[in-house]
């Protein structure tokens, strides 16, 4: 199956065997722990914005406004909202204006860290080496947990505030209370569409490769979809399933929302490998940055690069580092030596034969000349005899 120039079924071969190969696992496990640094901040900033929210709305409960969003809207799971909920109710009961330049610094401080993790990821995926000096890291890094606090934000604000503004356009444009209605069909697809757009713009500014941007990618797409399924089912395990609450208490609603974080950042990261195996297979510029540009070319139809799946310059490095060495000459076959066998034979023997004359005639050269030595100390002896007398 086919969509666009892409055969699906390749394609997802060749991202899950990316997946795999580059320890994606390992990868999202770091950016869990440096996400565990960040989501409470972010949290606890997100909450105190919402008292100056509240008094710009009207005098309202804002604090309990966000426990109930948690709880009930947010799509979390209810484990997962209660260990987020439980640390912001017990900083926030001397609430000031302190805590959101504090919560801002930490959340920024931890995002930039998990931003940072994920790049490296991303540039995994892509196969290709981090060039880019520190300060532009750390500035892109800090760009982007800016911009991924800028969406949140305007999702609290659609929430905490959806309701005076739905009244306010609907006063505009007559629906009246008809914009209920309207509003909590609407929320959702707009939810969508930021979540999508700030991965698409993750997705494009995270990894050290030049391509240009496009408001929706394949990878952010599928990252939101799954990320709606997983933790829909994820709720659905620790409600009926999982138990952790019931067995170690509030230390479970905490192991539940750092599997819930790693699951989001599985998923974040299959987003990036998708977009990895599609950009390298269809984007030519693409292909000319990254290190090996011929492992996602059979994902798209498009014809591979080699058998070893190297580039040239790859391969050129390799021929210099490792010089070609002759092939050695090939081994006769066992027909041919056994027809060699009794000619090899004869000339064994008779060089046998012929070492055995030689040996004997030296042998008898060596006998005549004792005997003529004793011949002579013989007559020797007898003439010295014969002079005595």
């Amino acid at each position: 199956m086919k969509i666009g120039p892409v055969d699906v079924v390749p394609t997802a071969k060749a991202t899950f065997k990316d997946f795999r190969e580059d320890d994606i696992q390992g990868l999202a496990a770091e950016v869990t722990y440096h996400l565990l640094f960040s989501i409470v901040p972010l949290l606890i900033f997100l909450t105190a914005l919402s008292g100056f929210i509240g008094q710009w709305v009207g005098p309202r409960d804002v604090v309990g406004d966000v426990t109930d969003w948690l709880l009930n809207d947010s799509g979390l799971p209810a484990d997962v909202a209660r260990a987020a909920i439980t640390p912001i109710r017990d900083i926030l009961q001397n609430e000031s204006g302190g805590f959101l330049s504090f919560g801002a610094l930490l959340a920024l401080w931890g995002g930039k860290n998990a931003l940072a993790a994920m790049m490296k990821a991303l540039n995994v995926a892509f196969d290709v080496k981090e060039t880019r000096p520190w300060w532009k890291k750390t500035a892109i890094a800090m760009g982007l947990t800016i911009a991924l606090g800028v969406a949140l934000i305007a999702s609290s604000l659609f929430f905490l505030a959806g309701s005076m503004i739905g009244e306010t356009v609907a006063g505009w444009i007559g629906l009246g209370s008809a914009w209920t209605t309207v509003w909590g069909i609407l929320r959702w697809p707009l939810i969508v569409a930021l979540l999508a757009t700030s991965l698409a713009f993750f997705y494009w500014a995270g990894p050290n490769v030049n391509a240009p941007f496009k408001w929706l990618t394949p990878g952010s797409i599928v990252a939101v979809v799954l990320w709606g399924v997983a933790t829909f089912a994820l709720s659905i395990y620790f409600r009926f399933f999982a138990g952790y609450v019931e067995t170690y208490g509030a230390l479970g609603a905490v192991l539940a929302a750092v599997f819930w974080l790693y699951v989001m950042s599985l998923i974040l990261l299959l987003g990036g490998e998708l977009n990895s195996v599609l950009a390298v297979g269809l984007d030519p510029a693409t292909q000319a940055q990254v290190a090996d540009p011929a492992r996602a070319m059979s994902a798209v139809g498009a014809k591979r690069g080699g058998a070893s799946g190297k580039s040239s310059s790859a391969a050129a490095e390799d021929g210099a580092l490792f010089p070609e060495i002759p092939a050695p000459a090939p081994l006769p076959a066992f027909s041919d030596l056994a027809a060699a066998l009794p000619s090899a034979e004869r000339q064994a023997l008779s060089a046998l034969t012929a070492e055995g004359s030689a040996g004997r005639e030296r042998r008898a050269r060596s006998a005549l000349a004792a005997l003529a030595a004793a011949a002579v100390a013989a007559i020797s002896g007898a003439l010295l005899g014969a002079g005595r007398r």
